[in-house]
């Protein structure tokens, strides 16, 4: 798996690519948790689209529950992250989302760029209002 980041505004955009194990997830992850999100606004959307051997009928319900449990490991309590997934991918039953969601990660998966910048606009609405307004 090849893991890229770039600064964009407003959020740190991740592309991942290559093949998919659960070890070189949890690698990634890390690698990219480490960067400074302060300034990213501490939102990211985290491109998997090019994730091969990710399909949903590849990745046995442990794995996935393994993986999103890695991530919440890797990452602050205050990102916002939005993944962005292939049809073949998305789970509808959203199992991976509710295993990062319980562990405390405000998280959305979907598969639409902008259906993940709008919820990420959303919620830096909401946390640029005044004290208040719009909580």
């Amino acid at each position: 798996m090849k893991v890229s980041t770039e600064r964009r505004e407003g959020y740190l955009y991740v592309r991942v690519t290559g093949d998919f194990s659960l070890d070189r997830a949890r690698e990634a992850c890390r690698a990219w948790s480490e960067t400074d999100l302060a300034q990213a606004g501490r939102c990211v959307i985290c491109d998997v689209t090019e994730l091969r051997s990710f399909a949903t009928a590849d990745v046995p319900v442990m794995e996935r529950f393994e993986l999103g449990r890695a991530m919440v490991e890797a990452l602050s309590p205050d990102i916002r992250l939005a993944i962005i997934e292939t049809p073949e991918q998305f789970d509808p039953e959203r199992f991976g989302e509710t295993v990062m969601t319980n562990r405390g990660v405000m998280v959305r998966i979907t598969t639409s760029l902008d259906d993940a910048m709008a919820w990420l606009a959303q919620w830096r609405q909401v946390s640029s209002a005044p004290a208040g307004e719009g909580r």
